[in-house]
């Protein structure tokens, strides 16, 4: 099984453990699927990610995402989405999911963000910390 492997602030972070559940649903007489891919920080004590209830509309099956290219905007992603660095969350502003192979139940997926860090009041401190990631997720039962 390949590693999951996060880049950001000039480190590179091999991850434990990146899982991907999925929901599938209609709206009407459209199908959709719901992602949730995640990484545990451990409460914030290392490096991690929660991409929490990613919609993709007009999508019946994990295959259908292959070698496609999904971009989400801050407004798009649901609350609680962040990429975790010791000690803190940060908001995610913009992200890009690009979807490669599925392959003994694992999803190929190269991941940029672009985020921020917001103090306790909410207001932005730092800006434009680049986040890279090539994930191995398991896909796991939701």
């Amino acid at each position: 099984m390949a590693s999951s492997i996060l880049a950001m602030r000039d480190q590179q972070i091999l991850l434990d453990d990146v899982t991907m559940a999925v929901h599938s649903g209609a709206l009407d007489a459209d199908q959709y699927l719901q992602l949730d891919l995640c990484s545990d920080s451990r409460d914030l004590s290392r490096h991690g990610f929660a991409l929490h209830g990613l919609i993709f509309p007009q999508t019946g099956t994990l295959h259908e995402l292959q070698g496609q290219m999904v971009v989400f905007h801050e407004d798009d992603l649901p609350a609680g989405s962040a990429i975790c660095e010791p000690g803190r969350a940060l908001a995610i502003t913009a992200l890009q999911l690009n979807f490669g192979e599925i392959s003994a139940g694992h999803f190929a997926i190269d991941l940029l963000a672009i985020c921020c860090r917001r103090n306790d009041e909410g207001d932005m401190v730092e800006d434009d910390i680049r986040v890279l990631a090539c994930l191995n997720a398991e896909i796991v039962p939701a």
